[in-house]
């Protein structure tokens, strides 16, 4: 793995950040629908905020995968045994475990077909979508290497640019009941694709001098998403469905914004706080994988101290997210010591 000095710690930083923001958007009421259900407005409009916000996680790590392997050589024998087989082995295993918990809590019937299905086809665990996209990053990364080495400075803003336009274009057609057609925007909207590439061209082209820009992409968009929230909850009330992913259109130029930010103000540095940051960093991808378990046994300690009768609601949002990824860290990191998990996560 290597130490500090081999790891960049804005990535490190961003891990952690996108981690965190993972475990919230799996929250359901007590957090990411909290604004459907809290009588607390202070409450309501900070989870309203976080639609767009948690949701640059994925953003955020296919940004990190584009930063750390659209740059390395490697032939297409190395990439599927040291990647590609990596990764079928860990959706293989971890399917079936995630199976098997769900044909003892009878959300499921153990068959070899439903396994298949589970491990294949729909996992059983709906967050391990990601796993999938994982892989279909993995499967054409040789092309991307090749187009992202060859990419000037100029077509990587036009490849934002694309974006930005395509996702202002879809929020007012959800104002105006009109939706662009994606064939135009198909390739832009491709997370395999737009995120790896603009990762690897903003880590490439951004130095300390962009931290204004990216400073007003963060704020500005997040600002931008808070006031189309108010105005379209103002003008359909009841519609919820829309409503959230109206704001998720703001996602993309937010994840932008803030993986832009954390490159240009992040010095690398050999200090403890560095060390500590890499093995934080380091449990994230485990901490995924498992904290669907974590968390549900989290959410039985939040019922049992009823601590939301007597607490901010957003705040234990936030308690329920930090609890269940330091229970993750303790768990991940001792277990990350062990060779063959070593390998794995």
């Amino acid at each position: 793995m290597g130490g500090t000095k081999q790891k960049k710690l804005y990535i490190e930083w961003l891990r952690i950040i996108a981690i965190l923001l993972v475990i919230y958007n799996h929250t359901r009421a007590w957090g990411f629908e909290l604004y459907q259900v809290t009588e607390e407005a202070g409450s309501k409009w900070l989870s309203v905020a976080m639609v767009p916000l948690c949701k640059i996680a994925v953003p955020v790590f296919m940004m990190i995968a584009g930063t750390n392997l659209l740059k390395r050589q490697e032939s297409l024998k190395e990439l599927f045994q040291k990647r590609i087989s990596r990764y079928i082995i860990v959706i293989v295993l971890f399917g079936t475990v995630q199976f098997l918990r769900y044909v003892r809590a009878g959300k499921s019937v153990f068959s070899v077909g439903n396994w298949i299905r589970a491990v294949v086809a729909e996992p059983a665990i709906e967050p391990y979508w990601f796993l999938y996209l994982y892989l279909g990053f993995l499967l054409i990364l040789p092309f991307l290497r090749k187009m992202a080495e060859r990419l000037e400075k100029q077509e990587f803003v036009y490849l934002f640019v694309l974006m930005a336009v395509y996702n202002i274009l879809t929020a007012v057609g959800c104002f105006l009941g009109i939706m662009v057609n994606g064939n135009v925007f198909a390739l832009v909207a491709v997370n395999v694709f737009f995120y790896p590439l603009i990762g690897y061209g903003i880590d490439k082209y951004s130095d300390g001098g962009d931290w204004k820009k990216y400073s007003l992409l963060s704020v500005g968009t997040l600002a931008a998403a808070l006031v189309t929230g108010i105005v379209y909850s103002r003008m359909h009330p009841e519609e919820t469905t829309v409503f959230a992913g109206l704001l998720q259109n703001f996602t993309p130029l937010l994840a932008c914004g803030i993986f832009g930010l954390f490159k240009t103000l992040c010095r690398q540095k050999e200090t403890g706080v560095a060390k500590v940051l890499t093995a934080l960093g380091g449990t994230t991808f485990g901490i995924y994988l498992t904290e669907d378990i974590i968390r549900n046994q989290v959410e039985k300690i939040l019922v049992k101290t009823q601590m939301a009768d007597y607490m901010n609601d957003f705040f234990v949002a936030v308690i329920f997210t930090v609890l269940t990824f330091s229970i993750g860290v303790c768990i991940i990191y001792p277990i990350k010591k062990l060779p063959v998990i070593r390998r794995l996560l």
